[in-house]
């Protein structure tokens, strides 16, 4: 399995857009990554970034997925970029190979 970060905050072109304009973006979206993330991703979470946050980053929203596999990540990626995602957000990725703690300890002290 591969875990696969978004963090992202609004841009404002996305603050310009009317009510029915974005709830139409969202459709878009939704409808363009359907056939990627069913039925073998998961989400694990979604979050608004806590501004007590220490150290925090300086992005407004948090999504964390479960997806099979580097292929199905990389496949997600452009879909979002191809559908316009990136026109109204500012967002950066982090993913990996889904690891034990005991493999990535052992990976830092390797370091």
């Amino acid at each position: 399995m591969y875990l696969f970060l978004e963090l992202w905050s609004a841009k404002e072109s996305w603050l310009a857009l009317s009510e029915t304009e974005r709830s139409e973006f969202f459709q878009k979206i939704s409808d363009g990554v359907k056939d990627i993330l069913e039925p073998d991703c998961k989400a694990i979470g979604w979050a608004i970034n806590d501004p007590e946050t220490a150290a925090r980053l300086d992005y407004e929203y948090l999504a964390l997925w479960q997806m099979p596999d580097k292929q199905t990540v990389e496949i997600f990626e452009k879909r979002i970029q191809e559908l316009g995602w990136f026109e109204h957000f500012e967002q950066q990725h982090m993913r990996g190979k889904e690891i034990s703690i005991d493999d990535c300890f052992s990976h830092m002290m390797g370091r």
